[in-house]
C-alpha cells in the first residue's frame, strides 16, 4: 500500500481510535500516527503498547501538520472538537469521524468543513473498553458506512474511501439520515431493550443464565457516555422503534397469554426467517462499492 498521508491524528484513542491506529501502521498508508488522549492514563497505556508515534493532551498540538484527522469519541465531543481545533488544521487536511449517529454530526462538519469532511461509520467494535483491547484486525472484512452529502467533493469521497478501503473494510454508502433510520433498528433500540433486560433480573436470576444470556446481553456492557450520546443524537428514531416494538411485545403478550400454539410457531418461524437472512450476509451490509 503505498502512503497516501504524512500524518495522521486520531482524536480519541480507545477500543476504536487504537484499533485504527494498529490498522493504520499495519496498512502502510500514513507515514505517521499520533492521538490525543484526555486522559493521562489512556496515554500511559498506549505508550506502554507502543502504539503510536506521538502522544498529546493538548488537542491543538496533536493536529498540527496533520494531514488526516480521525475523530473517534462520543458523537457530542466529535462535535465539540470538530469546532475548538478549526484554526488549528492545515488548509488541505481531511476530516473524518467514527460516530455511531450521523445526522447532527454531518450536518455541523459539514458547515465547519465542507471541502474537507467526510462522515464515516465503521460497523466494528466489542464491548469491551479501553485502548488495551486495540487490535489491528478489528475492521477487516467489516462494513464502514460513509455519508456524504452533496456538497463533498468527489477527491475527498474518492480518498476516504481509499483509507477505509485500506484497513480491511467493505465501503456502503448512505445519506446520514437513512443511516440513522437503520442503525436504530438494528443497534440503537436492541442496546437500550438488553440494557432494561439487565436491570429486570436480579443477582440470584443471573446463577443461572447461560451462554445464550451472556450472548445476547453482552452489547450492554458497553460505555455509558458514548451510549448516552447516542440514545440523545437518535433519539426520534428511536422513540420511532420502540413504538413500534411495543405494538409487537403486545402481540407477542396476548399470543403467550391465550395460549395460541398457531401463533407462537407463526412468530418463531418469523425470526427464523429473519436469522436466516442475517446468516446469508455476515458481515451486515452488501458493500455498495468495492
Amino acid at each position: 500500500m503505498s502512503r497516501e498521508f504524512n500524518r495522521v491524528a486520531i482524536i480519541g484513542v480507545g477500543l476504536i481510535g487504537g484499533s485504527l491506529a494498529k490498522a493504520i501502521k499495519k496498512s502502510g498508508i500514513a507515514k505517521e500516527v499520533v492521538g490525543y488522549f484526555k486522559r493521562e492514563s489512556s496515554l500511559k497505556k498506549a505508550k506502554k503498547l507502543n502504539l503510536l508515534d506521538g502522544y498529546y493532551r493538548d488537542l491543538d498540538q496533536a493536529v498540527l501538520g496533520s494531514d488526516l484527522i480521525i475523530l473517534a469519541t462520543p458523537v457530542y465531543s466529535i462535535i465539540d472538537i470538530g469546532k475548538a481545533i478549526k484554526g488549528s488544521l492545515l488548509e488541505e487536511a481531511l476530516i473524518t469521524d467514527a460516530g455511531s449517529t450521523k445526522r447532527e454530526i454531518v450536518n455541523e462538519l459539514t458547515k465547519l468543513y465542507p471541502k474537507n469532511y467526510l462522515g464515516a461509520h465503521p460497523l466494528a467494535g466489542s464491548e469491551k473498553r479501553g485502548v488495551e483491547y486495540a487490535n489491528s484486525e478489528l475492521f477487516k472484512n467489516k462494513v464502514v458506512i460513509l455519508t456524504p452529502t452533496e456538497k463533498t467533493p468527489i477527491a475527498v469521497f474518492r480518498k476516504l474511501k481509499l483509507f477505509w478501503k485500506s484497513i480491511g473494510m467493505k465501503i456502503v454508502v448512505l445519506d446520514p439520515e437513512t443511516h440513522d433510520k437503520m442503525l436504530s433498528k438494528v443497534s440503537h433500540l436492541p442496546h437500550l431493550l438488553m440494557c432494561l433486560l439487565l436491570e429486570s433480573v436480579t443477582k440470584d436470576d443471573l446463577r443461572f443464565a447461560s451462554s445464550g444470556f451472556r450472548d445476547a446481553t453482552r452489547i450492554a456492557a458497553s460505555d455509558s457516555k458514548l451510549w448516552s450520546d447516542i440514545l440523545l443524537s437518535n433519539r426520534k428514531n428511536i422513540i420511532k422503534d420502540i413504538d413500534d416494538y411495543i405494538i409487537g411485545y403486545l402481540v407477542a403478550k396476548d399470543t403467550v397469554l391465550n395460549h395460541t400454539e398457531h401463533g407462537a410457531i407463526k412468530l418463531d418461524n418469523g425470526v427464523y426467517e429473519i436469522r436466516k437472512q442475517q446468516e446469508y450476509t455476515p458481515d451486515g451490509l452488501k458493500p455498495v462499492i468495492d
